[in-house]
């Protein structure tokens, strides 16, 4: 294999030698011709390369953009690597981390509360000599950002940091000790960081951060940034009720995630949001044993996106609530079958397929006695 390898390079160098041996002598050759090819050759390239930039600059012009400008911070911590760069920069990898995670529901379409109308780009000035910080100076010499974040740390008497962050601009939200300073009861730096990240995030981009607290499941958080986002912002209400209603459906408060909801499907404009809100529509009615409606509801979904298989679970469950056995097991099959070639519901397809055989072997009677059983099942598996 070793002698392959060295034939291979050999015989690539000499190539290589062969290329610039002609080219030196087409040069020699043809003095004027070689001039006259070059000229044109740096003449495309320095042409494509212009109008990269001017179209990275239309590009950055459709969306907003914020500064984060260098934080100030105490001598000690600069000199132990932690510049007022470096803070900004943590800031900014931080806001991209909780947009990425900004998911609140997770199946087959799965939805990013990070909506469109939010989109910014987050720059630091002067970060270096990139054709994006180019294209950023030029953009605030076009137009003024959405937001000017900048800040500093400070170190009480006991050597406790605590962060001020300072934002120039029309602030979206109102939230109770939004202008605190950012401590950490530990003195963690990295998590002063990551809070004053998320506080910040809140007046950029509010739906983002409501998914991100619906994913570690603080749903009062979700309720409360909902609400000071349909004050401020009622034109983008549909994502903003979708999380709301999931929400008081986490908490049990039906009532409530069934009026969030319906106030959801108003708004919706996507293919996506319409799957989410009609499975969390169905998933409120279903919790308060409106079967019959629920079913409904899941039908929308399993119309709008044929290969989500959580609709046809739900209605196999329902359907076994309500006595209907042989129907159950047409959808149950057909949301195992949607699943089979997706590894991580290999458990999930094996306990289904148990709920089938159940189903077809044992008479109505006696599955009458062990339906919420098998509800039970159906529901404890990962079938979102």
């Amino acid at each position: 294999m070793s002698n392959i390898i060295s034939v291979i390079r050999c015989f690539s160098k000499k190539r290589l030698f062969i290329m610039k041996y002609k080219l030196y002598r087409y040069k020699n050759d043809h003095p004027f011709k070689f001039i006259e090819f070059y000229k044109y050759f740096t003449t495309v390239i320095a042409f494509l390369v212009i109008n990269f930039i001017i179209f990275k600059i239309l590009i950055g012009l459709a969306n907003n953009y914020i500064i984060v400008e260098p934080f100030e911070v105490p001598t000690q911590l600069s000199n132990s690597g932690y510049t007022g760069k470096t803070i900004a920069t943590k800031i900014i990898n931080r806001m991209e981390y909780l947009t990425s995670k900004s998911v609140f529901r997770n199946n087959n379409e799965i939805i990013n509360a990070s909506s469109s109308v939010y989109k910014s780009d987050i720059i630091i000035p002067y970060a270096s000599n990139t054709l994006t910080s180019i294209v950023m100076s030029i953009r605030e010499v076009i137009s003024d950002p959405l937001f000017i974040i900048s800040g500093f740390i400070v170190s009480d008497n006991k050597n406790d940091l605590k962060m001020k962050y300072i934002m120039k601009g029309k602030r979206r939200l109102i939230l109770t000790n939004d202008n605190d300073y950012v401590i950490n009861k530990d003195n963690d730096l990295d998590e002063i960081i990551n809070n004053a990240a998320l506080k910040i995030l809140v007046q950029i981009d509010p739906s983002t951060v409501a998914g991100y607290y619906f994913r570690v499941e603080d749903y009062k958080s979700v309720i409360a940034i909902c609400n000071a986002i349909n004050k401020m912002e009622p034109r983008y209400a549909g994502i903003t009720y979708s999380i709301w209603a999931n929400a008081h459906l986490k908490l049990s408060e039906f009532d409530k995630a069934l009026n969030k909801i319906e106030e959801a499907a108003k708004y919706i404009n996507s293919k996506d949001l319409k799957t989410n809100v009609y499975a969390v529509w169905g998933d409120i009615l279903r919790k308060k044993c409106a079967f019959s409606e629920a079913i409904v509801k899941y039908k929308v979904v399993s119309d709008n996106n044929s290969k989500d298989s959580y609709p046809y679970y739900m209605i196999g469950d329902i359907l076994i609530l309500q006595k209907k056995y042989n129907e159950s097991i047409t959808y149950l099959n057909r949301a195992i079958d949607l699943d089979k070639d997706n590894p991580k519901k290999k458990d999930t397809i094996f306990a289904i397929s148990n709920v089938i055989n159940t189903l077809r072997k044992v008479s109505d009677d006696e599955l009458d006695k062990i339906n919420s059983n098998l509800n039970m099942i159906i529901i404890s598996q990962d079938i979102y």
